[in-house]
């Protein structure tokens, strides 16, 4: 869910007032799955009049077996070990070789949970950016990440994430680079911008001397956080119900058809909602399946990242 800052005051209020009543758990938290299809659809119109966005990633576990999960895992661990050379420091070397091993010793559960969530993230920044610079630019001076934790203290899982993260988001952009507009505001985004490594990949003949600094973007506010003391994450725990419940079919339309107003359509192939599989020459996401209708009502009624239809982009 992402809350521009000069509406968060107003959501938060709006949200509290709205769920006065409504069943929560022992803890006096709000779960999705504590709600009816009435209190979803009045969620969804409520987030709707402040201009909240909702980002998805979605994965089928039911495409999947256990050993292609345990096989992508190993590759990423081998990739992280690929990358060292006898000119890396003794201490450079022996971090990579302990982050490779925390990664195999991950459970599976947590591992796919880490790569939904640098999806997620990906996900938010190349087309959340692209949509702000058009239409709230202000908003782009500042990112707070407030992540649902856990436990009390952050998880091994939640540890090896943050170390992660930026490396491999950072690692896709040379293959995949984020689109900016043309005319688009972009001066409040100027502070996440930074000179690139002279022997870093370039993408074309252009010159692309600056990229995003990830590293600032994901790490000047971003907090682990018990939902039962935020009211934003158990909002957005509302959202995340909703299309779970309406891709697997348990729950009717009236609840689900507004979502489109809270979600931007990226550019090119990708859906509204991200779908993710591991195993990419085996089995793919099949058709029809519960979650058909709606990935294509978010086709017909999520926003266009593009405001004014422009085609005039380039890559950075």
């Amino acid at each position: 869910m992402i809350i521009r800052d000069a509406a968060l005051n107003a959501v938060l209020q709006d949200f509290a007032a709205l769920s006065k009543n409504w069943v929560r758990t022992k803890h006096g938290e709000i779960k999705g799955r504590l709600l009816d299809e009435n209190q979803f659809y009045d969620t969804i119109e409520m987030l709707a009049v402040h201009d909240v966005l909702f980002d998805c990633a979605a994965i089928d576990l039911g495409l999947h077996l256990s050993d292609e999960i345990e096989a992508h895992k190993e590759i990423q661990a081998q990739k992280l070990e690929a990358a060292l050379t006898p000119e890396h420091q003794p201490e450079m070397i022996a971090d990579v070789k302990r982050i490779a091993a925390e990664l195999r010793a991950v459970s599976l559960p947590s591992y796919i949970q880490n790569i939904v969530q640098t999806e997620l993230v990906q996900a938010v920044l190349r087309s959340k950016v692209l949509y702000f610079a058009q239409v709230y630019p202000s908003e782009l001076g500042h990112f707070s990440w407030r992540i649902d934790a856990k436990d009390d203290a952050k998880t091994g899982a939640e540890k090896l994430w943050e170390t992660l993260v930026h490396p491999t988001l950072e690692a896709r952009s040379i293959r995949e680079p984020d689109v900016h507009l043309i005319g688009a505001d972009y001066s409040h985004y100027e502070r996440f911008m930074t000179d690139l490594p002279k022997d870093r990949p370039r993408h074309s003949e252009r010159s692309d001397d600056r990229g995003t600094d990830l590293k600032l973007l994901l790490n000047e506010d971003r907090k682990f956080e018990d939902s039962k003391n935020l009211l934003g994450l158990q909002i957005a725990d509302v959202l995340t119900s909703i299309v779970g419940r309406a891709m697997r079919g348990n729950i009717r339309a009236r609840a689900w058809w507004h979502l489109g107003k809270l979600m931007v359509r990226p550019l090119g192939p990708h859906e509204a909602i991200r779908l993710l599989r591991l195993n990419e020459h085996s089995r793919r996401w099949k058709e029809p399946e519960p979650f058909e209708r709606l990935i294509l009502r978010l086709r017909e009624t999520a926003r266009d990242v593009l405001v004014e239809k422009s085609s005039s982009t380039e890559t950075v």
